[in-house]
């Protein structure tokens, strides 16, 4: 009986012990001094040496690992950083939905036009529209320059910003200019377009709706080859509104308006330019896109649009990679 009742004080006090000596070791991982690997409260895409990923805002580090809060499940998940395979930090502040497709979809076009969501800071991205290739390149979440280049040829330059003004509601800007070479010589440009915009877009990364105004300052066509010094420009503004919703996986709806009043001049008077394009873009993975759509570009009062109303259709294609 005696023998019985040692064995179980035993046993109880083994148990105890064990416990005892895992919460120290759990707190000597927590106090022994290291270079932490990841910022709290930021957006993570882990890799594991065994082909898992999570994704997800790393709440707690230690020395030998992390735990990583999903926020589409609500569970965590503690890893060991021996077993990372690699590390991708997610931009939080656009991926407030993050995990909704399971993935890490980013965009800041509709179709021509932008959103004033943040950049993903570090990355290049390139979209090809027709003959012209757009590159930009995100010095950080705020601040990104652009240059386009046509047939190969650079021929605009541009740097554009974006600021939270609250949650889930966006301020960007941007300014440029298109430069062509003249036609005497190649190595002289002229500066045919100065440029300048502002947006609001309000949303995420799945969907989100921006409206915005610019004006352009356009040189008239018969100067275009003459020296940049004469300065003679006609100017041009606009308003345009965009929507972009992401409703499956792979695909994307987008609608964009441009309104140009009084752009063009005839006998009778100024007329407004309408360009509205719809178009469905194919998300290939993460970092590559097609879009595929078509404008309709109509010159005319739009309350004095009709059903015989004479509408150009002009098919859109456009090609984008991002490059992290």
């Amino acid at each position: 009986m005696n023998s019985s009742c040692m064995s179980k004080r035993f046993r109880y006090i083994f148990f105890v012990v064990s416990i005892l000596c895992s919460i120290n070791s759990r707190a000597q991982d927590t106090l022994v001094a290291y270079t932490p690997q990841f910022e709290l409260g930021s957006y993570y895409q882990i890799t594991t040496v065994y082909g898992s990923e999570y994704r997800g805002e790393v709440v707690e580090e230690t020395k030998l690992g992390f735990v990583l809060l999903d926020k589409r499940s609500n569970l965590k998940h503690r890893l060991y950083k021996s077993d990372i395979k690699e590390i991708k930090p997610i931009n939080s502040k656009v991926k407030n939905n993050i995990g909704r497709f399971d993935d890490d979809y980013y965009s800041n076009y509709y179709m021509l036009s932008e959103n004033a969501l943040p950049y993903e800071s570090g990355a290049v991205n390139a979209t090809c529209h027709y003959f012209i290739e757009n590159v930009n390149y995100a010095f950080s979440e705020n601040w990104s320059i652009s240059m386009n280049v046509l047939l190969f040829l650079p021929s605009s330059v541009g740097v554009k910003c974006s600021y939270e003004i609250s949650k889930d509601l966006y301020f960007g800007a941007n300014v440029y200019l298109w430069a062509l070479p003249t036609d005497n010589n190649i190595e002289v440009y002229s500066v045919p377009i100065l440029g300048a915009g502002a947006r609001i877009t309000k949303g995420d990364n799945n969907t989100n709706f921006t409206i915005g105004a610019g004006a352009l300052a356009i040189k008239d066509f018969d100067q275009v080859n003459t020296p940049t010094q004469k300065l003679d420009y006609t100017p041009v503004y606009y308003l345009n509104f965009a929507y972009a919703n992401r409703f499956a996986k792979h695909a994307a709806l987008n609608i964009e308006n441009f309104l140009f009043p009084q752009a063009f001049s005839n006998p009778r008077g100024s007329v407004n330019l309408n360009l509205t394009g719809v178009s469905i873009k194919w998300i290939r993975n993460e970092n590559i896109q097609w879009n595929f759509g078509c404008y309709g570009m109509y010159l005319g009062d739009l309350t004095k649009l009709t059903t015989n109303s004479k509408i150009i259709p002009i098919p859109y294609i456009s090609y984008t990679q991002y490059m992290n």
